[in-house]
């Protein structure tokens, strides 16, 4: 008589290993994340595929093709970096004064991606296209510096000359090398603030 524990014709069910589906988020998560560590050029599908690991396959389940994906990275960018943080500032922050210190902090000391704005600027010197949907982007970010000058108390011309100097303070933080601490940093953009908003 066959002994049981020798039939092997009943095998246990080997457990199955999937890699969940990467989101579109998640996609445009890794490619902003490469674009600051290697510039547009280095944004491509394997790279992105390793990064996640995940199939070249997958990647059709977002995009059309790499045109079209940096497409979608940079209207990721400039919808969470520009037009959530700004909406957000607006509904929270009553203060105009107050807005303006908390979007000058988060670009410089907070989490914002700066790898991510300086391979962008990059890529806006080579492609033209890329350049006039970076100067949209310019345009609303100082509309916001000058409208909340505006509601401080400062005429049209006045809170334009502060929202292009404010907006020149947050973006060269990542161009210069001062050795300042972050403490130190927070003083001086919070000194400039106050100067700016000085009147008389």
């Amino acid at each position: 008589m066959e002994d049981p524990g020798q039939n092997n014709s009943f095998q246990k069910p080997q457990a199955v290993t999937t890699t969940p589906r990467r989101s579109k988020r998640d996609w445009l998560e890794a490619g902003l994340k490469i674009m600051g560590i290697s510039g547009a050029g280095g944004v491509r599908i394997d790279a992105i595929c390793r990064e996640l690991n995940v199939t070249k396959g997958s990647f059709y389940w977002h995009f059309k093709n790499r045109n079209d994906l940096m497409n979608a990275l940079f209207e990721y960018w400039d919808q969470r970096e520009t037009g959530e943080l700004i909406d957000s500032v607006e509904k929270t922050i009553d203060s105009p004064r107050e807005r303006l210190w908390f979007v000058a902090r988060q670009v410089t000391l907070g989490d914002y991606n700066v790898a991510a704005e300086v391979a962008i600027r990059q890529w806006a010197i080579h492609d033209g296209s890329v350049k006039q949907r970076l100067e949209k982007v310019d345009a609303q970010r100082l509309a916001f510096f000058a409208r909340n000058f505006s509601h401080c108390g400062f005429e049209a011309d006045a809170a334009q000359l502060r929202a292009l100097t404010l907006y020149s303070i947050t973006l060269v933080r990542e161009f210069m090398h001062t050795g300042e601490s972050d403490g130190d940093l927070e003083k001086r953009l919070r000194a400039s603030i106050d100067l700016l908003l000085k009147r008389g």
